[in-house]
């Protein structure tokens, strides 16, 4: 049905040695051990999660990338898991650092260390998130016009996987189209992922939980099949 194994069976799939040698650039992640080019997302009760990683060109010429990715997890059979991939429809982006509009630590995740930013800076600390920070103006995180306690409490309820009416996700200048990296560069990225309704529903039949996994493809604009990278979930 064109949809991947999983990389619980199949790791990152066959090595193309050949590939790898003309590729021109590679993925990695700050965050594996070893920074190997893998995501590892944890566990959710509201189908978001995220990740960094990173492009490095290690080419003399600049390099595009457009970004697609699969997300799997186990077929439900009958009350038993049935071994086969069920794809997913997840809404997957990629996005610069520094995008996550509720991000005030900059470390591009969403954790109760931005909840105490931004109750320090509703006590009056203005170091805690200075008005030069691009984020200073989205410390109203409920919307209602007042920059208050309410707002801590909707990140901290998000931290806590507590279903909140706002997308704490939300991005300050949208998703990536694509991304070019100059010839012996490196660009940092992080990827969100977004369960639909209809993923939830389906993950919602296996009582303890299963795997969410796939796939993020960095797809090279000049359609050379050979310049294109993986990283498996």
């Amino acid at each position: 049905d064109d949809v991947e194994y999983s990389p619980r069976q199949q790791g990152a799939g066959l090595v193309d040695l050949v590939g790898a040698t003309e590729a021109g650039a590679y993925l990695s992640n700050a965050n594996a051990a070893y920074g190997r080019p893998k995501a590892e997302i944890g566990d959710s009760s509201i189908g978001r999660y995220a990740f960094p990683f990173e492009i490095t060109n290690i080419s003399d010429e600049a390099k595009t990338y457009t970004f697609d990715a699969s997300l799997i997890t186990e077929t439900y059979d009958n009350g038993l898991i049935g071994n086969r991939p069920h794809a997913l429809e997840a809404e997957v982006n990629v996005l610069g650092l520094g995008s996550l509009k509720y991000d005030f630590n900059g470390d591009n995740w969403i954790t109760t260390a931005d909840a105490r930013l931004l109750m320090l800076s509703i006590q009056g600390d203005e170091d805690a998130i200075p008005e030069t920070d691009k984020r200073y103006q989205y410390r109203d995180v409920n919307g209602d016009g007042q920059v208050d306690m309410d707002d801590v409490d909707i990140m901290v309820r998000y931290c806590a996987e507590r279903d909140v009416e706002v997308d704490m996700l939300a991005t300050i200048d949208g998703t990536e189209d694509s991304i070019t990296v100059g010839p012996g560069q490196t660009t940092s990225l992080i990827c969100t992922i977004a369960l639909t309704d209809s993923d939830m529903e389906y993950l919602s039949q296996f009582p303890n939980g299963m795997f969410v996994e796939g796939y993020l493809y960095a797809e090279n604009v000049e359609g050379d099949a050979a310049q294109n990278l993986t990283l498996p979930i």
